[in-house]
């Protein structure tokens, strides 16, 4: 089992989260100064779930979040890339929460390369088929959930993959590309609304 001190010591920046739940209720959450990075304030992290703030940790790190496993491989595919191939990648590091045809590669950001703006690829029906998750158009952060935490549906996430979670592997540069490919081409859809545009990235 990975404590909460090793993953801060190594780097990881946290956020508490309701013990069940999958976001945080502080809604000053995102805010680097709110962030807990120091392994003495390991103990604020007691009786709650984990989520990893990608933008604030050291190295920036990143989360693939496969919604549906299915359509995600096509999509790859399309890109000439095998998502078996990075599932099963000797130093791969994946979260499960347990949900059928989900998962959740994990990589570190390479040195140079500030918080990418996060993506979400919806499949033809309008659900989500996955997301690109580091940072905020804003230059905020974005957060996964990790393991030892609780899921919702009752299931506990746990690390999969040949990797060391605190130890993660580089982005490949395929999926670095493909990423920022995703932020230049951003199609911005505008909306009879107070919150401004809204970015969607191309499926």
């Amino acid at each position: 089992m990975i404590s909460v001190q090793d993953m801060l010591s190594h780097g990881y920046a946290l956020t508490p989260v309701p013990f069940g739940e999958k976001g945080p209720k502080d809604k000053a959450w995102n805010q680097r100064q709110n962030v807990i990075t120091d392994v003495k304030d390991a103990y604020r992290l007691q009786g709650f779930n984990l989520g990893l703030c990608h933008a604030y940790a050291n190295p920036l790190t990143a989360a693939f979040d496969l919604d549906d496993t299915t359509y995600s491989d096509a999509w790859f595919s399309k890109r000439g890339i095998t998502l078996a191939d990075l599932l099963n990648a000797d130093d791969a590091v994946i979260v499960s929460s347990g949900k059928a045809n989900s998962l959740k590669p994990l990589y570190r950001l390479p040195g140079g390369v500030e918080a990418l703006v996060s993506q979400k690829v919806n499949k033809p029906d309008g659900n989500c088929g996955l997301e690109l998750r580091c940072g905020t158009k804003g230059g905020l952060t974005v957060q996964d959930i990790i393991p030892p935490s609780r899921h919702p549906l009752g299931t506990t996430y746990r690390f999969l993959g040949r990797g060391n979670p605190l130890n993660l592997p580089v982005i490949p540069e395929c999926l670095l590309r493909i990423w920022e490919d995703l932020n230049a081409n951003q199609v911005t859809k505008k909306k009879p609304s107070a919150q401004g545009p809204i970015y969607v990235a191309v499926p």
